[in-house]
């Protein structure tokens, strides 16, 4: 039996987050994965002489006002990455727009490109980027300081005053915001908010604090890319656990969390394949980077319901598909210009028509196509490829409802139909990338909920809905003393940075436990 000062169940951002934290201060963390790799979903893996991106298209901001430049710097991995701004936010085609719309960074930047585009709604275009900008900045703030029982008391006197927008906001959607400023005309919302599917696939059930928060932190601190991938980063993170004195060990299970007088002290793992090796861990502080519903299962029987408590009724994020393709010939030269290229298809006359793309893949490709991004990573330097190669993605909405309830044979075929529909469709756009192709393989919902463990496949945690979102507050605690949460379901929106700010936010919880 070993004895450490936190365990940490599961790697991905947040608990690598928090268990780096606590080793920073010169704690002793266990951290356990059931995986053979650390990360989550910020990972790559070798595919045909391709290193495969699992998750990162890019990350949001890294200006000076954003907390995760201060968190990479207090852990001393800023020096070890390579983060690479990526030349533009998106470019998006769609048959309303006519020719494509190309958003750049920089609110300046993207007000013009706006404006030029859509003259008419120049007044409107101008309130969209302000409260974006105005919400993202009060957020911020928020999140920094909330923590400090001395900020808090000198600042909820004048909270109403101080956080006006804030409150305005707080019960306020995408779409309803959206209808407010453009009224009817789709085209200028298509061209605003084409990456709706970073966040979710239905403005009307998409705060507009969480989208202000991540939308304005892309405007404003551009969009970035860790060369190597994202595994660079929780890779990263593994080490200044390890430095510590620490531990982290791949391909455990967690089976059990062990209470004693109430509260969480220790727990049960052995190995993912097989079963067999059982062990077990004590600590003062056990910190969960896994869904709640997958938490309360490892704990008695008794303390189950009460844990899931108000969680169990959040409604849940939607899922992805990802497709995966190796070029022997850069996409440029097939009149690829964008590092992401969002790709609506004509039957999508509204923003609101993103929520109907993941339905159609519950059935055999018949008509019409979904939405796509197609990201092409070789518009900046990777270092996803060698020889010749590029490394590129499409991503689109999924469910796991599509995939769930087909055997092996079936569910493989009707994975190979989309993938090769979906490759035709980026033909269409872009004529003769198809032929370039030398690698090609599918992820579905299916696929998440295996690797990711996550209820449904979903990627982002909790849906961040206007009635959920709330103040944008991350919720680390549990009902089980000692039980911290530490991923995209302790923070209101998911993503790479909800899940550093729940591993942050479980940090400061785990602190007081020592």
């Amino acid at each position: 039996m070993g004895s450490w000062d936190a365990i940490v169940i599961g790697s991905g951002l947040g608990g690598l987050t928090a268990g780096a934290l606590l080793a920073k201060d010169g704690r002793r963390v266990l951290l356990l994965e059931r995986h053979t790799r650390f990360g989550g979903a910020a990972t790559t893996f070798p595919r045909k002489g391709f290193t495969v991106e699992v998750g990162l298209h890019q990350m949001d901001g890294l200006d000076a006002g954003n907390y995760k430049v201060h968190l990479l710097k207090r852990l001393g991995i800023d020096r070890e990455l390579t983060f690479l701004r990526l030349p533009e936010f998106y470019a998006v085609r769609h048959p309303l727009l006519g020719e494509d719309f190309v958003m750049p960074f920089g609110l300046a930047e993207g007000r013009a490109a706006a404006t030029t585009r859509f003259p008419r709604h120049a007044a409107a275009i101008d309130r969209y980027f302000s409260t974006l900008s105005q919400l993202r900045k009060q957020i911020q703030t928020l999140t920094a300081q909330v923590h400090k029982p001395w900020w808090r008391a000198l600042n909820y006197p004048i909270f109403p005053v101080r956080f006006t927008a804030l409150l305005r906001h707080r019960r306020t959607g995408l779409g309803q915001f959206m209808d407010r400023l453009f009224g009817a005309d789709e085209a200028v919302k298509l061209a605003l908010c084409p990456n709706l599917g970073y966040y979710a696939d239905d403005p009307d059930g998409l705060s507009l604090l969480y989208y202000a928060a991540a939308q304005g932190s892309y405007h404003v601190g551009g969009g970035h890319y860790i060369q190597g991938g994202s595994q660079q980063l929780s890779d990263s993170l593994v080490r200044v656990i390890v430095a510590a004195g620490g531990a982290a060990r791949a391909g455990r299970t967690v089976t059990e969390i062990i209470l004693a007088g109430g509260r969480a002290a220790g727990i049960r793992h052995n190995a993912s394949r097989g079963g067999a090796d059982s062990a077990e861990e004590r600590a003062p502080v056990i910190i969960g980077n896994a869904a709640p519903q997958v938490l309360a299962g490892m704990l008695p029987a008794e303390k189950q319901r009460r844990f899931s408590g108000r969680r169990a009724s959040k409604p849940l994020s939607t899922s992805l598909y990802q497709i995966f393709l190796g070029f022997n010939e850069p996409p440029a030269r097939f009149g690829v210009r964008a590092h992401s290229t969002f790709v609506l298809p004509p039957w999508m006359g509204s923003l609101r028509d993103m929520k109907g793309n993941a339905a159609l893949l519950a059935n055999e490709p018949a008509g019409r196509v979904p939405f796509f991004v197609f990201v092409d990573y070789g518009k900046i330097d990777a270092a996803l490829s060698a020889g010749g190669n590029h490394f590129a993605t499409i991503a689109g909405f999924d469910a796991l409802s599509n995939w769930d309830h087909l055997d092996e044979a079936t569910y493989r075929a009707r994975k190979q139909a989309w993938m090769d529909v979906l490759i035709a469709a980026l033909d269409r756009e872009f004529p003769g990338i198809a032929g370039a192709l030398v690698y090609k393989e599918m992820a579905t919902a299916r696929t998440m909920k295996r690797y990711l463990n996550t209820p449904g496949g979903v990627v982002y945690g909790f849906a961040p809905t206007p009635a959920t979102a709330g103040l944008m507050a991350p919720n680390s605690r549990t009902p089980v003393p000692g039980l911290l949460l530490a991923s995209t379901f302790a923070h209101p929106g998911g993503g790479f940075s909800g899940a550093i700010f729940a591993g942050h936010n479980a940090y400061q919880a785990a602190r007081r436990n020592y």
